[in-house]
């Protein structure tokens, strides 16, 4: 069987678009073993993006409700810096098992 130039070409375009398709898949799978779904790290990795510059105090789960899938994590925060100096408190939910949302947050009057 000959292979003419443009099925050759066409095999190699769809080949070159599967292999773009397999790395970003396999990309997207590697990325997705970061996510960390202990309320301390996430809650860590929420506020190192804020600022460097704070003491989590404590972190309570206050309610479960199993069949939703939905945990409120409340975690009161001491932060040092200028722009978000006093305290705080979060409440996060559990997205899918995947990881944890900032559902609000609120200073807390010291």
């Amino acid at each position: 069987m000959k292979l003419s130039k443009i099925k050759i070409v066409f095999l190699s375009f769809v080949l070159f678009i599967l292999i773009v398709y397999s790395v970003n898949y396999i990309k997207l799978f590697l990325d997705t073993r970061h996510i960390d779904t202990s309320p301390e790290a996430s809650i860590e990795q929420y506020l190192k993006s804020n600022t460097n510059d704070y003491q989590i105090k404590s972190i309570n789960i206050k309610e479960q409700e199993f069949r939703n899938r939905i945990y409120t994590v409340e975690c009161d925060c001491s932060f040092k810096n200028e722009q978000n100096r006093g305290n705080q408190r979060y409440y996060f939910y559990l997205i899918d098992d995947l990881g944890w949302i900032v559902a609000k947050h609120e200073r807390i009057a010291e």
